[in-house]
């Protein structure tokens, strides 16, 4: 689980990029640094063209984002859907095979719901595993000779692979987070946007400031919402276990 709430990370944030806001406004009020032969067009060539390359890579960064949510939120809802197509083949068994699938199904919903802890920590949980496993064994060996076997068989165990699809995909998704190098370009790209910002209004120490200060705002913005979202099962809006939790409890 994430170390800090988002309130804390987002003064967090905003207190880094305000101290070096402020070490600028007052390193620009250097008589070299605030005259006017200081504030060149080619500065606001710079300050646009640093711009501009930092709104792609905070673009491309929050697209991979929300794509990467997306996926994670269609895995969920995958494994819920394979859970509750099992309690619905299951019917067709005899009460004693029906009774032990659907507790064999229940019991991986809870062990996939305790994973999340695990995923968080870049694991996988092995009880969640060995629960996947005694499906299949069941299915493979343990349904009942008589009855619609051979079709009921092939269907769960077509459903079975897709739960385990699912979850395997849920699991490789919790890895997909910002790498380091991502994040040194766009830092880097914000602080030298910043440089640029204060030698734009260099020699105009009032409208730097407010210039700094509206920077200041939306870098911390954006930099929380990236920050926030990047891992899709931690975090404030992460996705719960709760699609789940819910398949399995058609299967009381």
């Amino acid at each position: 689980m994430r170390s800090s709430t988002p309130i804390g990370e987002f003064f967090l944030i905003l207190l880094a990029f305000s101290l070096v806001a402020v070490l600028l406004h007052f390193a620009f009020r250097h008589p070299r640094l605030c005259s006017d032969e200081a504030r060149s067009k080619p500065a606001d060539t710079v300050q646009a063209v640093i711009g501009g390359m930092f709104a792609l890579s905070m673009a491309f960064l929050a697209n991979a984002i929300w794509t990467t949510d997306d996926r994670a939120r269609d895995a969920v809802n995958s494994e819920a859907h394979s859970i509750r197509l099992m309690h619905i083949y299951a019917y067709v068994l005899d009460a004693a095979p029906h009774e032990r699938l659907d507790g064999l199904v229940a019991s991986y919903a809870k062990a996939a719901a305790l994973e999340w802890n695990d995923m968080n920590e870049g694991r996988a949980s092995k009880k969640a595993e060995q629960q996947l496993e005694d499906i299949y064994r069941f299915v493979l060996g343990g349904l009942p000779p008589d009855g619609p076997t051979p079709l009921l068989q092939q269907r769960l165990l077509v459903t079975l692979e897709g739960l385990s699809a699912a979850r395997q995909q849920r699991l490789s998704i919790s890895q997909e987070i910002v790498r380091e190098w991502q994040w040194f370009l766009v830092i880097g790209l914000a602080l030298v946007l910043l440089v640029t910002v204060a030698t734009v209004h260099a020699a105009r120490p009032a409208a730097r400031a407010r210039a700094l200060a509206v920077m200041v705002t939306a870098l911390t913005v954006m930099f929380f919402v990236v920050a926030t979202y990047q891992r899709p099962f931690s975090g404030a809006g992460a996705l719960t276990p709760a699609p789940i939790l819910e398949a399995a409890k058609a299967l009381r």
